[in-house]
């Protein structure tokens, strides 16, 4: 046993890491350090000290401290919130199942045709559903958009975002708040039980700590690689914990250009070449030197130095490895926003930017990291209202609008064009195809073909003959 798990079962046998003497002689005799009898269920605090930065850090120092880490985690909430979220009725269980399966696919004309497709014989939206206002309208405090600006950046930054669900009197969902998650501990089984379950949640708010059940918090996390036994894996691992190395190299860097700046000193040495002046000339003359220079601009006033010898300028300003320092900056920005998927040329990485790459960058911004977060708050939500949060049915979930990012569909209209020119598809898939609302029209339903085209086999001397004969009569043949 390590160190750390000694230390993690000393908290839960005596209450501290290090207990002394007298604290094991007192449990032994009247329980645990906590004077609690070891008969009574506990429930163990997982805790989370095995990563390179606290959930504190994270927040604090990455998106607090980083212009780089706040950039690319607004930027993706932001994008990720304008989803409007609807109650849908599931009419087809495999076809739903085969939505978040083509939704997880890399980005193609095809598989939005196929995701389209599948969607409209998998869901029916329910337009009265008590819960659309609820999404619409979480609490007193925030709109749709806010919320879930405010739910999405807590997962992006921490890798856990917990939503609180407060219920009415008839069991309905009455508010829905965002609870900070990095002062939220997790209240699980007793030390290394496994499979370990979350039975609970305690919120550190200002100097008090407020407990609320299982049932009442949906949780989401991004699924983390440790177990220490102690429930650590319970926590989400964060994009930026793989980063955070460059978070703190981009800080100190951004720090010590800052001090670079203050602390400049001398711009550089100007010699003059008169050698004959003796030294009070020479000293009159750097003075009026340097109050002509500084009259002429603030930034070298008292930063030159005059000595009189030969006409040449030297600088004595930042050198080579003090200019590094923005080369380091550049790869620290490559490296956080390949951590989220994100491209960037969409945060002013002018290298290789250009139209065609932004528009690019923007879908994989859509595709690598909007998309894939979406889909697992619509997992988590929907698992917690096909339990805790039950809503009437097992067949109602609910689910974003993905159609609002006008990015995919770019290539839609390209599509829907060989769609026709093929004549392999009705009116009514190519309307669904290009974002339109299929019609009740029979005609919608068949597969159209040019009425001049008929199959090889069927072409005689006669067929060919009545075709010329009937161009002739409507004016439409060559003559």
């Amino acid at each position: 046993m390590n160190l750390v798990d000694k230390q993690t079962l000393n908290i839960y046998q005596y209450g501290t890491p290090n207990p002394s003497w007298l604290t094991r002689v007192t449990k032994a005799l009247f329980g645990n350090g906590l004077f609690i009898s070891r008969q009574e269920q506990q429930l163990w605090t997982a805790l989370y000290n095995y990563k390179q930065a606290r959930k504190e850090d994270l927040v604090n120092k990455g998106y607090g401290g980083n212009v780089t880490v706040y950039s690319v985690i607004s930027t993706i909430s932001k994008v990720a919130a304008q989803a409007p979220w609807s109650v849908y009725k599931v009419k087809n269980r495999s076809a739903y199942n085969r939505v978040k399966a083509i939704q997880s696919q890399p980005y193609s004309a095809k598989q939005q045709m196929a995701l389209k497709l599948a969607k409209e014989e998998a869901l029916e939206p329910i337009q009265n559903h008590w819960l659309n206002e609820r999404l619409q309208r979480p609490n007193e405090q925030q709109s749709m958009y806010e919320y879930m600006e405010n739910l999405l950046g807590f997962k992006l930054l921490t890798g856990d975002c917990y939503e609180l669900a407060v219920k009415t009197d008839d069991g309905r969902i009455g508010e829905m708040w965002i609870l900070p998650s990095q002062n939220i501990e997790i209240l699980t089984d007793e030390y290394g039980v496994f499979p370990m379950r979350e039975k609970g949640y305690r919120m550190q708010f200002g100097t008090k700590r407020i407990e609320y059940k299982a049932e009442e918090v949906c949780h989401s996390r991004y699924w983390s690689p440790y177990y220490n036994g102690d429930g650590s894996h319970l926590y989400g691992f964060s994009p930026l914990d793989a980063a955070w190395i460059n978070v703190l190299q981009d800080n100190n860097a951004r720090e010590a250009a800052v001090e670079l700046l203050k602390n400049r000193g001398n711009r550089g040495v100007f010699l003059w070449e008169n050698q004959n002046l003796q030294e009070v000339a020479a000293q009159q003359t750097a003075e009026g030197l340097k109050e002509k220079w500084g009259q002429a601009s603030k930034e070298y006033k008292d930063k030159i130095i005059p000595v009189y010898g030969k006409g040449q300028w030297l600088n004595i300003g930042l050198n080579a490895k003090d200019l590094a320092i923005l080369d380091i900056c550049k790869m620290n920005k490559d490296d956080i926003c390949n951590a989220y998927g994100a491209s960037s040329i969409l945060f002013n990485n002018t290298d290789s930017s250009s139209y065609n790459n932004y528009i690019t960058a923007r879908k994989e911004l859509i595709t690598r990291a909007v998309l894939p977060l979406l889909c697992s708050i619509r997992d988590a939500r929907n698992r917690k209202f096909a339990t805790d949060w039950a809503v009437g049915s097992e067949k109602i979930v609910v689910d974003f609008d993905q159609t609002i990012y006008t990015e995919l569909y770019d290539d839609v209209w390209e599509m829907a064009k060989d769609m026709r020119t093929v004549g392999a598809y009705t009116d009514n898939e190519i309307r669904v195809q290009t974002n339109y609302e299929a019609i009740t029209a029979p005609y919608a339903n068949d597969i159209w073909k040019k009425s001049n085209d008929i199959p090889s086999s069927l072409i005689t001397p006669e067929t060919v003959r009545n075709g010329q004969r009937n161009n002739q009569e409507t004016g439409t043949g060559s003559g």
